[in-house]
């Protein structure tokens, strides 16, 4: 499932960041990284495969919220709730006049992702809806 949303940006100056919602191996990872002075610009060899790993398969699938941070005062915002949810924000970006920001969700069906705490009861109830209910696929 995929989904996209929009938010109008003010005039201050902010920064992005993709907050995971559970402590997870992209978590572990991010800190080992950071305390090893592994520099940003080596996030496109080092964290994708992670990234894809962590987020992109349905089993203890981790989920992300998306925060602004003002940078003159250091205040919060968080923009998205639907990592509660199970949803992931991998991109966002801004568009050309700089005025909204854009991003994209994406989350596996239930039945199809094991959701952390494990619950058999709840897994295999969402399983059988899902086998008896699938996905309807839009051709256009």
């Amino acid at each position: 499932m995929e989904r996209a949303g929009a938010v109008h940006a003010g005039h201050e100056a902010r920064d992005l960041h993709v907050d995971p919602r559970a402590a997870g191996f992209f978590n572990t990872w991010a800190q080992a990284a950071r305390t090893a002075g592994i520099p940003a610009d080596a996030d496109y060899l080092l964290v994708l495969p992670i990234f894809e790993g962590s987020f992109f398969q349905p089993v203890l699938q981790e989920s992300t919220d998306l925060n602004e941070l003002t940078l003159a005062s250091g205040r919060v915002r968080r923009l998205t709730h639907d990592g509660d949810d199970g949803w992931i924000t991998p991109e966002f970006t801004w568009d050309p006049p700089d005025s909204h920001l854009l991003w994209t969700e994406q989350r596996f069906p239930d039945g199809l992702r094991v959701q952390e705490p494990l619950d058999v009861q709840r897994q295999v109830a969402q399983e059988q809806e899902l086998l008896s209910h699938p996905p309807q696929i839009d051709p256009g």
